[in-house]
């Protein structure tokens, strides 16, 4: 269950996890009862893996679905779902179980996530709307300030009956004028390590720590080329924060730092991550890099940071920099650091292991799964996907296409060597020190949600199991993995004599 990143009053909100069965089944059951179904259109039950890929599909559109929690027992669920036809427009949707209702559980959430939005995802106006006749949503929405904006006529059919819509909106400015009536109860949780998604925004954050010393030099020499004495910086994408507090901290207190994530939860993430660790405040932007009107000014940056978000699979880097280079000022400095996520050295001794364990990884993050008669089938990225123009090590070539005059190409390496005691020690370009229990965690996540994931992916594949002279990797293969990078094994290699992993980092700036 993943752990709660708000606190109002009463109540806890925390993201949907849609790979949890017990936070599916929970809204599958009560968005099935005949209590609610008519208030949401549903004209059938959804089976709960219908119910999973709704919630997926929501997260994939960029949404903000959060459960609602009081002494850790789910009580219902709010959500903020991005309106495409106006950038930084919202609708609000939110429902409780009957015996939550009246309590005033949905007041604070709903206060909540209305704070959220204006705060961290530069929100302009938030609306939602409900049926005539449902009184609960129109006390709450009135309470908090939405102001009725309309009535649409015969806009519900329920049962061969037709009902009236009412629709309501919040701008930024009803928020600002009624902060009493938000700020009453309203904390952020200290969120913990936990399942689901916010693991893995754990297991990034462990891999900015494993990187530490190549990001913290990278993101000074990125500082010392900057000539303004008040720079306006760009964070893109910003992912769950991980580096926020360091960019702030390097570019000082008379920098202005802006943030664009497409995912609502990494804003979530990233904006507790920022009031735990920075001491200068950052702003937040939600939008798609490659898609969207972003509301920048041409030139209004004097450095834009983009770190690790364009992978292939993960964003397309040439047109990351079409798209961000307009924003640039003059004498600006775009930099692009990539962290060879996929290229370390971690199994010395196994080299080639190692080689076809990151083929193999790498195409699982870029497969996708879609559904047939045999169920759901993933299907593998294959070697027609990595042409050479869109791979990260081609980063410098990107930038000069784009028509920028200077462009600097730098490496950071740094190795985390087993000492006799058996802690580690890093050396490196930088004099930062990352600490052994780090080290050991990420190595940790490589092992499971890198290679051991992927790698048991592929083999469970039936079509690949047809073709076994194209496969990369084999069961024996398994065996190795497991026999020398599984913690719990006798031969686990990080705690052999001499152990040693070293990642080399990328960094290319241009003028």
């Amino acid at each position: 269950m993943g752990a709660e990143f708000i606190h109002y009053g009463q109540v806890g909100l925390r993201v949907v996890d849609d790979d949890s069965d017990s936070d599916v089944e929970f809204i599958n059951d009560a968005l099935n009862s005949a209590e609610m179904r008519p208030y949401l259109g549903r004209m059938r039950p959804l089976t709960v893996e219908e119910e999973r890929e709704r919630i997926s599909e929501q997260r994939d559109n960029r949404g903000l679905y959060l459960l609602i929690t009081v002494n850790g027992d789910r009580v219902g669920t709010v959500s903020l779902i991005p309106q495409w036809e106006q950038q930084n427009n919202y609708e609000l949707t939110i429902w409780l179980i009957p015996e939550a209702r009246g309590k005033g559980y949905g007041t604070e959430a709903t206060k909540a996530v209305v704070n959220h939005a204006f705060e961290y995802l530069d929100c302009q106006r938030i609306s939602a709307h409900h049926w005539e006749d449902n009184e609960l949503s129109q006390s709450l929405l009135e309470s908090v300030g939405f102001l009725l904006e309309g009535e649409k006529r015969s806009g519900w059919r329920w049962e061969g009956e037709y009902k009236n819509n009412l629709y309501y909106g919040l701008t930024r400015e009803d928020w600002d004028e009624q902060q009493p009536v938000f700020r009453e109860g309203e904390s952020r949780a200290d969120a913990e390590e936990d399942d689901g998604h916010e693991a893995e925004i754990n297991i990034s954050r462990r891999y900015n720590k494993f990187m530490y010393p190549t990001y913290e030099q990278a993101i000074r020499d990125v500082s010392d080329d900057v000539t303004t004495g008040e720079p306006t910086v760009l964070d893109a994408p910003c992912g769950p924060g991980g580096l926020l507090p360091e960019l702030t901290s390097e570019f000082g207190p008379d920098a202005t730092v802006h943030a664009v994530e497409k995912e609502c939860e990494k804003i979530l993430a990233a904006q507790d991550h920022v009031d735990k660790h920075c001491e200068f405040p950052v702003t937040f932007h939600q939008a798609d890099l490659l898609a969207d009107d972003l509301g920048f000014e041409t030139g209004q940056f004097d450095c834009i940071w983009v770190a690790d978000g364009f992978s292939p699979g993960l964003m397309s880097g040439p047109k990351l920099v079409d798209s961000l280079s307009p924003f640039l000022s003059d004498d600006g400095v775009f930099a692009m650091y990539y962290g060879n996520w996929l290229r370390p050295q971690l199994l010395p001794g196994y080299t080639d292991l190692e080689h076809r364990l990151n083929v193999v990884a790498e195409r699982y993050y870029q497969s996708t799964v879609n559904s047939s008669d045999d169920g759901m089938q993933r299907e593998w990225a294959d070697s027609d996907s990595y042409h050479p123009d869109i791979s990260p090590e081609r980063a410098r070539s990107w930038l000069l296409d784009a028509g920028f005059d200077t462009v600097t190409l730098d490496t950071y390496t740094v190795t985390h060597s087993r000492t006799e005691d058996g802690s580690f020690e890093t050396r490196g370009d930088t004099d930062s020190t990352v600490d052994d229990e780090e080290i050991r965690d990420r190595l940790r996540d490589i092992y499971q949600t890198e290679y051991l994931k992927a790698a048991e992916a592929y083999l469970s594949d039936s079509e690949l199991r047809a073709r076994p002279s194209e496969q990369l990797v084999t069961s024996s293969d398994l065996d190795d993995l497991k026999r020398v990078f599984d913690p719990d094994s006798d031969d686990y290699l990080p705690d052999q004599s001499g152990y040693f992993c070293t990642v080399t980092a990328l960094l290319v700036t241009a003028k």
